[in-house]
């Protein structure tokens, strides 16, 4: 039994830190388009004088795709902001359970989300984003994206907090 969890507890490490760096190497790329289009937008305007109007929408695309792949990379780093008025009063047990109950409640949020955010994808496929050849399934997609990481890393942390290590597991 405690082979078992042991396996598990590494493959879920694995896991955790592939989905971390694949998440952080995104975040990354959507940072570089956005600061890219703008300056290109920027160059375009007042240097070259286009009326290419699709630099900002593509910019305005890819912060949508970095807010939501964001949320689940924060939570990973458990960087999310908080409220610590009353952490500080909190036992750590009492801290523990009080932490459990915001990950159940967040997950079950961002499920309902992605859960109705399905319908939302297929209506936006039939929306043309004006100067570019994407339509607003592909902001939408970002969404759903996004809440399903969210989903998985909030119930695999959940998991972890629920199951404690096997005894002689490494952590």
């Amino acid at each position: 039994m405690s082979h078992e969890r042991s396996v598990y507890g590494r493959t879920a490490a694995v896991a955790e830190r592939l989905l971390r760096q694949v998440l952080c190497f995104v975040v990354f790329a959507l940072m570089v388009t956005i600061a890219v289009t703008m300056f290109a937008q920027a160059m375009d305007r007042y240097l070259i004088g286009s009326g290419f109007s699709a630099y900002d929408q593509l910019a305005k695309i890819a912060m949508i795709w970095l807010a939501f792949l964001g949320l689940p990379l924060v939570l990973m780093h458990r960087e999310n902001i908080a409220a610590d008025l009353l952490s500080d009063h909190l036992g750590d047990r009492t801290r523990k359970l009080r932490n459990l109950i915001f990950d159940i409640v967040m997950a079950a949020l961002a499920a309902v989300i992605l859960w109705h955010g399905r319908p939302v994808m297929r209506v936006g496929a039939f929306q043309d984003i004006i100067g570019t050849p994407f339509t607003y399934w592909s902001v939408y997609l970002g969404l759903n994206i996004g809440m399903a990481l969210t989903v998985v890393v909030l119930v695999a942390r959940i998991v972890a907090t629920v199951l404690p290590p096997a005894k002689g597991a490494e952590t």
